[in-house]
């Protein structure tokens, strides 16, 4: 799984993601969906953890965020295996 920490001033500016999709990857080039996450109103600043329902062994890692404003901001990002 993997798990995601927005910054402490994402709700009030509306800095937060409104959905994401993790991809991995064994050579860098050719990438798998992994997971894809809605964002709900109600998304929190603290840590959120996500599982994988079909996890892999995978050397690269992405993700692509998608957003309402043109910025937006995160804390911290981190897999687990």
């Amino acid at each position: 799984g993997y798990s995601i920490t927005t910054a402490n001033d994402s709700t009030y500016w509306g800095r937060n993601p409104e959905s994401w999709i993790l991809y991995g990857s064994v050579d860098g080039k050719d990438y798998v969906e992994l997971d894809k996450v809605a964002v709900s109103d109600n998304f929190s600043n603290e840590m959120s953890i996500y599982g994988i329902d079909n996890p892999g062994s995978y050397q690269y890692y992405k993700i692509e965020f998608s957003v309402n404003n043109h910025a937006f901001q995160m804390a911290d990002i981190a897999l687990y295996n």
